[in-house]
């Protein structure tokens, strides 16, 4: 296996991960009820922090950006 090969199967790899994170982190976020599309991040974060699949999202600015597209996608859910 040649060194760009290897390269590009690790970055394969990396995003699917990164992609599962951000999946099962959403579906954590769509399984409690007490989430609303009038939520707001600092408010909820302590009901979510103690699941695994929060704790699985490497940053804290990257879960209040899946958070906010959360919300984002319920406001256009209710809405349209």
């Amino acid at each position: 296996m040649t060194q760009r090969k290897a390269t590009v199967n690790i970055s394969n790899q990396t995003f699917s991960l990164l992609l599962q994170k951000k999946d099962e982190f959403m579906q954590l976020l769509a399984d409690t009820p007490s989430i609303t599309s009038y939520s707001h991040y600092p408010d909820v974060r302590e009901d979510i922090s103690h699941d695994p699949r929060f704790q699985n999202v490497d940053s804290e600015e990257q879960r209040q950006a899946y958070f906010d597209e959360h919300i984002n996608n319920m406001v256009h859910i209710t809405y349209n």
